[in-house]
């Protein structure tokens, strides 16, 4: 009999904390895939799976609906539910695909909303992570026996619960030595951290808020705590090993972390790794199928998000959402740390204003300032001290005003130390005596350099690595105070950038090449020289705007600026412009211990400049 067209497959949701979950029918049903949709309410705790998946582009098949409805789904979804399918009982899912109605933009912002609730109340969450390979049964088995040798291993040294620093290092040191990097495994580990689902934004927010994990692959499965446990071995492995995997082992070292922090964190902590600041800059390089999710994505585990005005909304083009996101973030943390995410290029994007940024892409070359860890947080300069942001909307909201210090006009800049085409080495240009400190020269006073009296060599060798020694773990050095540098030997990279920032990092070398690549050096008509974007020129204008940790380069435009990121400013890192601003408002000021603290939310005790960025 001829079942006739078929039916729409979504009916409304009438409550506002309403979802739709799915009965998964069984393989002895039917050969096609099928389903029962149900609405439930997440007031009434129901009983689900919540699926996590990398959707696709396209859609290849269906899946029945109901008694006639037939809803298209992209092919690594068919693929999955064909694997979870029981034999002969029916399995209750959530998956975004199915249970929100993707052509209703209106029902999509609200459901968004919920999904952080949606995944925190699942049973389980299953990760699925596609087909399985000839090496995935083997992948699977190695990571298995990895966590039970830990578990193992700490049950009978009688490690405590939670283990004390001493324990873990002694299960760190044991792992190493049992899974050497020499096993051929570890190449197969490699290839299993490369699948797609780990190159999302969403499972960030899916790991952290679910009560259990399950990844899948094919009918093989594997707990999370064994991901934990690979997550912590790969992050202390020799330090000459691969960089793809150690990179990986940070990212699973970070949803750990965050797993832990969001449920016993102290309040700073939090604030720390989960505000959605950090959450935008450490999520940076994970994909989204729509580039309003880079934010979307990450809405349901930020702190503090209950305050702003934040939330999902799909009638908002990308260049909308990423502008309100910037604003919301300004006013709402007093600083200016999402200014930090512009990434400077030769050409910006034109459909949002160069203070905003685009989220859509990233390149951390591009960044002056490149944090490691969501689990080392970091401030590693104040440069406006402890003040507090006067940012505001100008207009259509597409021009921003701040206030700040003008620190002086770029009036000439060095050549870049090379921009990755080629294979260019660095030390005729960065080290002592080459380029760059001859170029230096230009701003020294009887061998000194005037802002802060050192010695131009000693100033010199701080700059080019940042002065930053402490933040890659070698010995503290106060910038307030020359020391010797460690010599950095030989610097070179490749075309391909192979083995840049990788291996030792605690290798002065890494750290002056992170600090100069795609940079260059300039000096101001203050007398002072910083590093900034190698895009930036002379004529460009260097401030320290009132929430900034680092002073910003801004280029004249008519009457605005337009915002051209970061600049590593010597001798200004730490304050100094706003001690000598307040100085020259008042001689007779001596400055006392503190006495930034003054300057939290009150009014500047000197003049200050409004600057409006476009």
């Amino acid at each position: 009999m001829d079942p006739g067209p078929p039916t729409q497959p979504y009916t409304p949701l009438t409550g506002y904390r309403d979802i739709r979950v799915i009965h998964l029918l069984p393989r002895g049903s039917s050969d096609d895939l099928a389903c029962k949709v149900e609405h439930v309410s997440l007031d009434a705790n129901p009983s689900y799976e919540c699926l996590s998946y990398r959707w696709g582009h396209e859609d290849s098949g269906s899946i029945i609906l109901g008694e006639n409805a037939k809803l298209a789904l992209n092919q690594n979804l068919l693929d999955a539910l064909h694997f979870l399918r029981q034999s002969d009982t029916t399995r209750v899912l959530w998956a975004d695909q199915i249970c929100i109605n993707q052509a209703d933009d209106l029902e999509k912002t609200k459901q968004v909303g919920l999904m952080g609730e949606i995944y925190q109340k699942a049973s389980r969450v299953v990760a699925w992570l596609g087909l399985p390979n000839e090496k995935t049964p083997s992948t699977f088995d190695f990571l298995k026996s990895l966590g039970g040798y830990v578990f193992a291993l700490a049950r009978n040294e009688g490690f405590g619960s939670p283990n004390t620093a001493e324990d873990n290092d002694k299960l760190l040191e044991a792992m190493i030595e049992e899974y050497p990097t020499s096993l051929p495994q570890w190449t197969d580990v490699q290839t299993f951290l490369e699948r797609d689902w780990f190159s999302r934004v969403w499972i960030l927010q899916e790991v952290v808020l679910a009560k259990s994990i399950l990844i899948q692959c094919g009918d093989h499965t594997l707990s999370w705590v064994a991901l934990d446990v690979l997550g912590s071995l790969l992050i202390h492995r020799p330090k000459n090993d691969v960089a793809p995997i150690r990179d990986s082992g940070e990212f699973m070292l970070q949803m750990a972390h965050a797993r832990v922090t969001r449920r016993v964190g102290a309040i700073e902590q939090k604030r720390s790794f989960l505000s959605l600041t950090a959450l935008l800059r450490d999520m940076r390089a994970r994909k989204a199928t729509d580039p309003r999710d880079k934010v979307y994505g990450l809405l349901g585990i930020a702190l503090g998000q209950s305050e702003s005005r934040l939330r999902p909304d799909y009638t908002k083009d990308w260049p909308e959402v990423y502008t309100n996101t910037t604003t919301s973030l300004l006013a709402h943390d007093k600083n200016l740390s999402i200014l930090k995410l512009v990434e400077v290029k030769a050409r910006m994007e034109t459909q949002i204003p160069s203070w905003v940024p685009d989220l859509r892409s990233y390149d951390h070359l591009n960044l002056l300032y490149q944090p490691r860890l969501i689990i080392r947080p970091e401030n590693l300069y104040r440069s406006a001290g402890n003040t507090f942001t006067v940012s505001q909307s100008v207009g259509d909201a597409k021009l921003l005003a701040v206030r700040g210090l003008c620190i002086g006009l770029i009036m000439s800049v060095s050549e870049p130390p090379g921009n990755l085409t080629g294979n260019v080495a660095l030390g005729a240009r960065v080290l002592d005596g080459g380029e760059w400190f001859q170029f230096a020269q230009g701003c020294a006073k009887n061998g000194l350099y005037p802002p802060t009296g050192e010695p131009l060599i000693d100033a010199f060798a701080r700059l080019r690595a940042g002065d930053s020694l402490g933040r890659l773990g070698l010995e503290h050095k106060q910038r307030t105070k020359p020391g010797e540098y460690p010599s950095p030997g030989n610097l070179s990279f490749s075309a391909t950038g192979d083995g840049l920032l990788r291996g030792d990092r605690e290798d002065i070398g890494n750290l002056i090449l992170s600090n100069t690549t795609r940079r260059r050096l300039f000096i101001t008509d203050s007398g002072h020289m910083g590093l900034t974007h190698r895009s930036n020129r002379v004529g460009d204008k260097v401030y320290v705007l009132l929430g900034g940790d680092m002073p910003f380069v801004l280029r004249p435009k008519n009457n605005h600026f337009l915002f051209r990121g970061e600049a590593y400013v010597h001798g200004i890192m730490d304050g100094e412009a706003l001690t000598g601003a307040r100085q020259n408002a008042d001689p007779s000021w001596v400055p006392e211990a503190g006495w930034f603290e003054e300057l939290k939310g009150g009014p500047m005790p000197f003049e200050t400049e409004e600057v409006i960025l476009e």
